[in-house]
């Protein structure tokens, strides 16, 4: 996707009404590791690298659609598990390319997960 559609897209979606779901126990995602949701209709991995910190985005690989959940996480990106794409946790950046994954804001509280998302898309989460 172009960066001009990217931002299009981001600003369309910064406009959307959102709504905050709970995912869950925190303790259901390993250090190191990601997990998959479905919020709605949008799969989103969900990541706790090994110093705690959480990242959401799309459970899809912008190359070829491979699920982002089951790539291995080191130094702040993800790499697709098909051909080692690397995107950013934190931005949904991918360094070679101008493409982007969309991004989810994620807290922990009281040891439970939740995620903002937009109203459209959130109808509760169903873990994979």
């Amino acid at each position: 996707m172009a960066e001009r559609e990217y931002m299009a897209d981001l600003l369309k979606w910064q406009a959307e009404p959102e709504k905050e779901v709970c995912l869950g126990d925190l303790e259901t995602i390993p250090l190191g590791e990601g997990r998959v949701f479905l919020v709605g209709t949008q799969a989103v991995a969900v990541f706790r690298t090994r110093k705690g910190e959480l990242f959401a985005l799309d459970n899809y690989c912008p190359h070829q659609g491979g699920p982002l959940g089951d790539g291995l996480v080191a130094a702040g990106k993800v790499a697709c598990p098909l051909h080692g794409w690397l995107v950013d946790l934190k931005t949904g950046a991918c360094p070679h390319s101008a493409q982007r994954v969309r991004t989810y804001p994620i807290r922990e509280e009281n040891g439970r997960l939740y995620l903002t998302f937009p109203v459209a898309l959130a109808h509760g989460p169903e873990p994979f």
